[in-house]
Parts: C-alpha cells; structure tokens; sequence
C-alpha cells in the first residue's frame, strides 16, 4: 500500500504494555517519524514478509510435487534436438579427457 496514493485509512486500535509503548516513541524519536508512521512501516513491512514466506513455501511444495511426479511418470517425452546435441557434445568432452 503507497501512503502517498491510499487516501482512504481505517483506526485500528490496540493495547500495549507501558514498556513497549516507551519503546516505540523511542525508536520513532531516533527515526524522527512518529510513533503511528513507525507502527504502519513496521506493520508493511511485516505482513509482506509473512505473505511472501508463505508464498515461497507454498511453491515450493508444489514444485516437489510436480518434481515427484515427473521421475514418477513411466513415458518421457522425445528429447529435443537441442537436448541430443547437447548430450553428444558432452559424451565428446567427457570421454576424450
């Protein structure tokens, strides 16, 4: 979400130990943000992460499967020309060393 775009804002509302709240005023004094612009960019950047990882996570395991299935499958596709020639100019370096 690019603040400078989004106009349109909900309140969310929560309780915090005292200490973190000193905490937060802190590290947004340091930043020379406020404690709200803290929280948002915290909250970004946090969410992105978690969705993204979970993403990952979630190709990856689709990935494996696709993986097993394909050493799985009894017939193979016919090697391209690209994939033969390769594999001879392998066999050519390989077995000349």
């Amino acid at each position: 979400m690019n603040t400078a775009i989004e106009k349109k804002t909900v309140r969310i509302d929560t309780r915090v130990p005292v200490h973190i709240k000193e905490l937060l005023e802190m590290a947004a004094s340091l930043q020379g943000i406020t404690p709200t612009d803290l929280i948002v960019a915290a909250i970004s950047t946090a969410s992105t992460k978690i969705i993204t990882d979970h993403n990952m996570v979630q190709l990856c395991l689709e990935d494996q499967k696709r993986l097993a299935n394909a050493l799985t499958e009894k017939s193979f596709p016919e090697p391209t020309d690209y994939i033969k020639k390769a594999v001879e100019d392998y066999k050519k370096h390989v077995t000349s060393k």
